[in-house]
Formats: structure tokens, sequence, C-alpha cells
């Protein structure tokens, strides 16, 4: 097993640039070319990996609930309880009863008429169902 440093990195990315394949690289640095290949695939993840971002808690609830989810679905999806859920999303300055239209804004249930509240809740049940058809079902194991 080899040991990589910077220096043998920067050596086998230097003889990939002028063109050499894996097979010379592995002869001159005296090692496999699988070797080889496996550190071209982790070099080329680490060079262009985006950095990790850690999202606190509200900015997830808020998050989901800015795509449409319901803070009755968030709860559930994140194991919280609604009135937590309620209160961050109050916290951010949002309508915590608001329920996403087709034109992708958010519209105030309470300010709507029967027909329109049956209309947005519909719709909202049609594109939970549609997600969840979408959604990988898991596989059942075969005894």
């Amino acid at each position: 097993m080899i040991n990589w440093t910077p220096e043998l990195d920067d050596k086998i990315r230097q003889m990939r640039a002028d063109g050499y394949g894996a097979t010379p690289i592995a002869r001159e640095i005296g090692t496999t070319r699988n070797a080889i290949l496996g550190r071209f695939f982790r070099l080329d993840r680490a060079d262009t990996a985006p950095p990790r971002v850690e999202l606190s808690l509200d900015d997830r609830v808020v998050a989901k609930f800015n795509s449409g989810m319901s803070c009755e679905r968030i709860a559930m999806n994140m194991r919280m309880s609604r009135k937590t859920v309620r209160s961050i999303v109050a916290a951010h300055g949002l309508n915590p009863s608001a329920v996403p239209n087709p034109d992708g804004d958010i519209d105030d249930i309470w300010e709507m008429d029967e027909d329109e509240r049956r209309a947005a809740f519909a719709r909202a049940a049609s594109e939970n169902a549609r997600k969840t058809r979408l959604s990988p079902s898991p596989q059942k194991a075969s005894a």
C-alpha cells in the first residue's frame, strides 16, 4: 500500500496534465494502475466537491415550508410537534396557516371563501399524493 503525500498527488496531477495515462504513472511511482485510477477519482472528488453547508433546524423547517409543505406535513416528516413547527414558521415572519397556490404564491386559508379553501386543500392533497406515488417504494425483503 502506498502512502499518498501531497508531493505524490502533485506529481500524478502534473503527469496526468501532461497526457500520461494511469499505467505509465503507476510505473513511475511504483504502484499499480488501479491505485492510480482510484487516486485520480479521489483527487477529482476533492477538487470539485462543493463545501457542505449544514442548515440549522429553523432553516430546514422554513425551507420545507417555503417549498410548499404544510406545517403538519413538516411536523410528521421531521418528527416534531405541530406547535413547534408553527412557532418556528411564525418566528420567521411567515403565516403558518398559509397554503401554496398554483402560481407559487402563498394564500392565507382564512382569507378565502369556503370553495376556494376546499380547492386549495384538494390541490395540496393531490400534490402530496403525486409526490408519494413518485417516491421510490421500499423493497420488501423476500424470505
